[in-house]
């Protein structure tokens, strides 16, 4: 919704948002103004304008970060990381989880069961942790 002074995402009030030029993009939950990109109703942090583009899912990325929903995947390495399904992706040194990193998990190993579950060399991942042998 949005009135001559705010632009409400699911109830939210948009903070610092330029509504003459705020609008929806295609991507679902997306949306932007002359300054910013949102997800809902948080900012990208220091998202790019001119090379932003959504991925896959909730992620998407510029020039310079990867982003899974409004949240920074840090450490991620632009050139090989890659969605693999709706909760995980990966680059050539890390595995994240919702976009944070799964301590330890090896990215060369790395095969999904199911949305929460995976696996690695070192064992199995459930919720983006290691689950422990019985």
């Amino acid at each position: 919704a949005i009135d001559e002074s705010n632009v409400y995402f699911d109830g939210a009030s948009l903070k610092t948002v330029d509504v003459t030029t705020w609008r929806l993009l295609e991507e679902r939950g997306y949306s932007r103004d002359a300054k910013c990109i949102f997800f809902g109703s948080k900012k990208l942090p220091r998202a790019d304008l001119e090379s932003w583009r959504h991925v896959k899912d909730g992620y998407s990325r510029d020039e310079s970060r990867i982003y899974y929903w409004h949240h920074l995947l840090k450490g991620a390495d632009l050139d090989s990381w890659k969605p693999v399904d709706v909760h995980y992706s990966i680059d050539a040194k890390h595995v994240y989880y919702f976009g944070t990193q799964v301590e330890g998990a090896d990215p060369d190993s790395f095969d999904i069961d199911n949305e929460s579950k995976a696996s690695d060399r070192f064992g199995a991942i459930e919720y983006g942790r290691r689950v422990k042998p019985a």
